[in-house]
């Protein structure tokens, strides 16, 4: 089948006398569904009721003269394209019916071949037509989201202000008729170097983008910081006929600076301290790590005192960072007495374990003097080159360089292989067991409605009850379930279980779904008969996690398609971390948008995930979804998360997870939120 047929529904009108049972199958094979009539009345009716793609008719109708026939096209031939099949001798018909809305005509008689090319020709280009449609209305959205969240101004080309949004009105503090007319001196502040404006008129008069920070100052005087791109907008003849600078505000960005320089560096050495490394390694490509301790440090802590061990370890590092400085690596010094040597290189690992032993050799044994006190020290390490978890892998290894009494020892894969194996069968065989005894049940979680201030709904999360009567979290066990063919099992317990608690609750509840279960015939046959034994399905919400490794579109909009014609409604969980795709959540017509928790948890203290859920909760509001914010653990964050306008909330703040959920009675009362804060949540 040519072009996109296979996607479009195609209504055929007309008289078996004008060859209809012959081409019928043809159609049908091909496209996505096939409605046939032979008169114009139910031709008509099935139109509204199935609202097919393309129309395919003849000019042989059964209930109707010609001119009603023209009508008919003209009417359908405005929302969709009509096909007209004739004969040669029927040409002044044919024209006028290309007149009346039809968009193609074929002549009798024709083959199979010949109407399917044309149909799916006319496929392609409806395909071509919506992705038109679809990109300019996210452009238009894009557009206005810029414009909401950014300082936007225009000028014309001497510089004077043509055009300012709400959002320079309002940092500025001037009215719009105060900034139309004038040029950006009004905001200029006088601690900018004139240096900066030369640069930034030579750039943008030479027809390049310019970008830098500019420090402005309100109408009260006050002064704000703005990160800017200016850009000059040109004619078809190349001339300059305005600029658009785009700002954001940085300044509370650059007032958390400091703050974040001492979040990221250790207090004692004024080196990069732990979570400035693990920063580091999310980027690294060649990590070549090497963890370093100092032997026997606790028993001079013990022995001298804490001072004198924190002169000790200003003393070693301030060593090791002139031994390795020539070569460009990296140190960090992490709690206690560890520190990490580090580079970012593919060359040959020969030359850093070299310098790592250089390193050693020269510390073995030495003593250092501090005041009155001579201190021998030795040091030992683990190496890494692992890209996944090398920080982890390093330390493995020091462990295995103390047991051996080396200096130092490189991580070997098969270090861990058998501790993960052992550690992997003996939670298959709990999980097994767990399964066999009913030990495989729900929590439940309250989400909470921000317009109606109740709790109204509630996502159900798996737990493992073990021997002890202990409630363990899924990131014990889940994968291990996967990689022995246990998940599917307890997906359909997870359901069957949560479907046989709410049956008679009068809230909504939701069930998380993997891609491997969407995937899962078995598993989405299931599904289906559970939902249909379920009286209100209209309260039931899947959870799918919008994820890049989800390759196969179609198959996840088919599995939707069959939950929504169910009742059910899609929530689309964990959006915003990682890949999030906007143009897919626009496809699987999601009725819940759930904000990753990693955004929500610190809002309140980080201005670029309040930028990110600003923007995630403008194009769901457009797009009629219903937003869900996820790990609100604190006041502050509700209060935040509530004035920005999210439709619901959820997370330790408004209640944790557990086997019950509120009595009937209360949903008919406002909820009073009064938990200790926390950013902590199951998951």
């Amino acid at each position: 089948m040519a072009g996109y047929l296979e996607n479009y529904t195609i209504l055929l009108v007309g008289e078996d006398t004008a060859g209809i049972a012959r081409i019928a199958p043809d159609i049908e094979a091909g496209c996505a569904a096939l409605y046939r009539t032979a008169a114009i009345a139910e031709g008509i009716e099935l139109c509204r009721i199935h609202n097919p793609d393309i129309i395919l008719a003849s000019l042989h109708l059964s209930d109707t003269g010609r001119e009603e026939t023209f009508v008919f096209f003209e009417e359908l031939g405005a929302e969709r394209p009509v096909i007209v099949m004739g004969s040669a001798e029927e040409h002044d018909d044919l024209t006028r019916s290309l007149l009346h809305g039809a968009r193609h005509y074929l002549l009798h008689p024709f083959g199979a071949g010949e109407l399917l090319r044309v149909l799916g020709d006319i496929a392609s280009a409806l395909y071509y037509q919506r992705q038109y449609q679809d990109t300019h209305k996210l452009y238009e959205q894009y557009k206005q989201a810029v414009d909401i969240t950014n300082i936007v101004t225009k000028t014309d080309p001497k510089g004077i202000i043509t055009y300012a949004n709400e959002q320079f009105v309002g940092i500025s503090g001037y009215s719009r008729d105060e900034l139309i007319g004038h040029s950006h001196r009004i905001v200029r502040h006088p601690e900018t170097p004139p240096e900066l404006f030369r640069e930034l008129w030579s750039t943008i008069t030479a027809k390049k983008v310019w970008k830098g920070v500019v420090k402005n100052r309100k109408k009260n005087g006050e002064a704000y910081i703005v990160s800017a791109t200016i850009m000059p907008i040109l004619d078809e003849e190349e001339n300059i006929v305005e600029y658009i600078a785009i700002r954001q505000d940085i300044t509370e960005l650059l007032n958390q600076q400091h703050l974040i320089t001492q979040q990221t560096t250790d207090a004692l050495t004024n080196l990069p301290n732990r979570e400035k490394l693990l920063m580091r390694l999310k980027h690294a490509q060649h990590p070549n790590l090497a963890l370093i301790d100092i032997e026997g440090f606790r028993d001079i802590n013990e022995l001298y005192g804490f001072e004198m061990g924190d002169r000790v370890l200003v003393k070693v590092t301030g060593a090791i960072a002139d031994m390795i400085r020539p070569k460009g690596y990296e140190l960090y010094k992490l709690p206690a007495d560890e520190m990490v040597i580090f580079t970012d290189s593919a060359n040959d690992v020969s030359e850093f374990e070299g310098a790592i032993a250089d390193i050693l050799c020269h510390f073995h044994n030495t003593i250092i003097q501090i005041g009155e006190f001579d201190i021998s020290i030795s040091l030992s390490a683990g190496i890494s080159y692992y890209k996944s978890n090398g920080l982890n892998h390093a330390d493995v290894a020091l462990q295995n360089a103390r047991k051996q009494k080396k200096h130092y020892k490189v991580y070997q894969e098969d270090y861990q292989k058998k501790e993960q194996i052992q550690e992997s069968l003996h939670w298959h065989n709990m999980i097994k067991k767990a399964i066999r005894e009913d030990r495989i049940i729900p929590h439940f979680q309250p989400i909470y409605n921000t317009r109606t201030q109740r709790i109204d709904k509630y996502e159900s999360l798996v737990r493992f009850i073990d021997e002890e009567g202990e409630t363990i979290s899924p990131s014990y066990f889940l994968e291990v379930a996967k990689k022995y063919l246990q998940y599917e099992l307890i997906t359909r317990i997870m359901i069957e279980k949560t479907f046989e608690y709410f049956r008679d609750k009068p809230c909504e509840f939701s069930v998380n779904l993997s891609i491997e279960d969407i995937f899962n015939e078995h598993t989405v046959a299931f599904i289906c008969e559970q939902i249909e034994g379920f009286t209100e399905p209209h309260r039931i919400i899947f959870e799918i996690t919008e994820s890049q490794q989800i390759d196969d579109y179609n198959e996840v909009c088919l599995f939707l398609d069959k939950i929504k014609e169910r009742g059910c409604k899609i929530a689309i969980d964990d959006f915003g971390s990682g890949y999030s795709n906007f143009e897919h959540i626009i496809h699987l017509k999601a009725d819940y948008l759930k904000i990753d928790g990693s955004l929500i948890k610190n809002i309140n203290t980080e201005s670029e995930s309040r930028i990110v859920v600003e923007t995630i909760l403008l194009f769901a509001n457009k797009l009629g979804i219903n937003t869900i914010a996820e790990f609100v653990g604190t006041k502050e964050v509700f209060d935040l998360i509530t004035a920005m306008g999210a439709d619901y909330m959820q997370g330790y703040f408004i209640g944790e997870p557990g086997k019950d959920v509120l009595s009937a009675q209360l949903f008919e009362k406002p909820v009073h939120i009064d938990h200790p804060d926390t950013t902590e949540d199951i998951s």
